[in-house]
């Protein structure tokens, strides 16, 4: 039970890095758009 318990824990935050990261890369990926289109 207690494992279960970890594990839902372990994928919450993986889901929630993984938002953070994809957010932080969609805005680098953004600014080097739009150096490129300069």
């Amino acid at each position: 039970m207690g494992t279960y318990e970890q594990n839902e824990l372990l994928y919450c935050s993986i889901n929630q890095l993984i938002v953070v990261y994809s957010i932080v890369l969609a805005r680098i990926w953004h600014t080097v758009y739009q150096e490129i289109l300069k």
